[in-house]
């Protein structure tokens, strides 16, 4: 870890380093750059309210997804959004059974 962090080479730096560089050139990143707080703070609510609306998008619409073989119905909304919003501030409450409410790929995404 110390390498990683410091910069240094590592065994997996050949095959990893340049998928970084793709990434950070892709993102528009100067990674010698530090991150100002604000600009930290303001990504954080972003990938919240992204997480939020992917999670409760799978929910309310499980019923036409893939791997849903014993063919759950949607989510009901509040209880979607209760699910979203508890899994997005780390509380992780669940008010349902998985296996009998969520579908395969709900359950493995979420």
């Amino acid at each position: 870890m110390t390498q990683v962090f410091t910069g240094e080479r590592t065994l997996l730096s050949p095959v990893l380093r340049p998928v970084e560089r793709g990434i950070y050139a892709l993102c528009s990143v100067d990674e010698k750059r530090e991150q100002h707080w604000v600009t930290y703070a303001v990504a954080m609510l972003f990938f919240s309210v992204a997480g939020f609306l992917s999670l409760y998008a799978l929910q309310r619409f499980q019923a036409v997804l893939p791997f849903n073989p014993q063919g759950q119905s949607e989510v009901e909304q509040g209880l979607a959004f209760n699910t979203a919003m508890s899994f997005i501030t780390n509380t992780n409450w669940q008010s349902y059974v998985p296996e009998t409410t969520m579908s395969y790929l709900v359950q493995m995404a979420v």
